[in-house]
């Protein structure tokens, strides 16, 4: 499925624009069911989430790490796009999203 790929891109490039894309091509998503299953739903938060961990322990070059900064900006981007569309259905649980 694409979104493994994405999140492997993500997770794992030492490219950091790479790692960009593939953030951004994630939070295209507009509802929660183009995500596929739970399982694969979890699976790419749980690759956002590994993605920021492993930031904390970079041994990027200098070329790449000036992308560090935007690299996060875009994972917490493509997260608020997660749940927007996971709580686009649920008018409570958006409103509770939008009010947080």
């Amino acid at each position: 499925m694409i979104y493994a790929s994405l999140s492997e891109a993500a997770r794992s490039s030492k490219n950091f624009k790479v790692r960009i894309s593939a953030a951004t091509a994630m939070s295209a998503a507009k509802q929660r069911s183009l995500y596929g299953s739970s399982d694969t739903y979890l699976v790419i938060w749980n690759s956002l989430a590994a993605v920021l961990e492993s930031l904390e322990d970079t041994d990027a070059d200098f070329a790449e790490y000036k992308h560090r900064d935007s690299l996060v900006e875009q994972v917490a981007e493509t997260f608020v796009s997660g749940v927007d569309a996971a709580t686009a259905r649920h008018p409570q649980l958006r409103q509770a999203h939008q009010n947080s």
